[in-house]
């Protein structure tokens, strides 16, 4: 699993406004494609605040927002923390597993 590297130049503000920009759009657009199969109704939602919160959408491929970022991050470390996983992160090789670990618990 590749890992983030220190930038090797000086990223400007107007490019990382623009790549959040990037990010803002294809989430806007992802937001308003229904899921396959999905029968739209007019009924009450009940986790309306909880969709706030989580930045899901309902019936559409934001649907489960950053829920299972969050809980797949809270369960490693969880984990780590209680020393079930033996994890040394000074070491780089342990460092990207228990990154690579998180993103396939995602």
């Amino acid at each position: 699993m590749p890992e983030l590297k220190q930038p090797q130049r000086e990223v400007s503000f107007k490019e990382k406004l623009m790549w959040t920009g990037l990010a803002l759009i294809i989430y806007l657009i992802m937001s308003n494609i229904p899921l396959y199969g999905l029968v739209a109704k007019d009924t009450t939602d009940y986790y309306y605040w909880l969709r706030v919160i989580l930045a899901s959408q309902k019936g559409t491929l934001t649907e489960l927002g950053i829920g299972p970022i969050v809980t797949a991050g809270l369960i490693m470390q969880l984990l780590l923390g209680s020393k079930i996983i033996k994890v040394d992160m000074s070491d780089p090789y342990d460092r990207a597993m228990f990154s690579g670990s998180q993103k396939v618990f995602a």
